[in-house]
This record gives C-alpha cells, structure tokens and sequence, in this order.
C-alpha cells in the first residue's frame, strides 16, 4: 500500500527515482529510513549509508532501523510496524 502511494505521488516507479539525487527535496521534513542487513541486492552500504551521509549533509532529520538476517524486501515486519507508529507520532504524523 505504501509503495502504490508513493508511486502515485511519484507519478512514476519508484524504482526510477534515485535517492541520491532527490534525497534534497525533503527539505526540513524527518526522515525513516529501514533497510535489511543481509540485502545483496541493495546492499546498505550502496544505498542505506550513502542516504545517511547525504541527509545529514542537507541538514536533515533521520531516524535509521536495520534488520539483521532481512534480504531484499524484506525488513522485520514486527519492527517495522513499530518503528513506523513511532516515528509518525514523534513527528506529528499521527
């Protein structure tokens, strides 16, 4: 549902958007960003440490959340859930 959100808003696929890039455009607005540890696709150190670095070099607030034992995909669904609720209620989005 997230994703389908996101891509509307998008007006394209989310998988041509490059984070790296347009990471800027969210401005003073906090940030939740989760990735799976053992991800060999997107391994977090090309993409989840290369988010932080240029978040916090635009100034912008960043929560991170690591899964160990998590691929592609795939994030502690239970942790998620939660680092979500939190976030969201710690930054006025509930």
């Amino acid at each position: 549902g997230v994703m389908v959100g996101v891509q509307r808003r998008l007006g394209t696929s989310v998988q041509t958007v490059d984070p790296i890039r347009t990471i800027v455009q969210v401005h003073d607005r906090p940030m939740l960003l989760t990735h799976g540890l053992d991800d060999k696709i997107d391994r977090p150190a090309d993409s989840l440490d290369r988010n932080v670095v240029v978040a916090q070099a635009a100034g912008i607030k960043i929560e991170v959340h690591t899964c160990a034992g998590a691929g592609h995909g795939m994030v502690c669904s239970a942790d998620w859930a939660r680092w979500v609720v939190i976030f969201l209620a710690a930054n006025g989005g509930i």
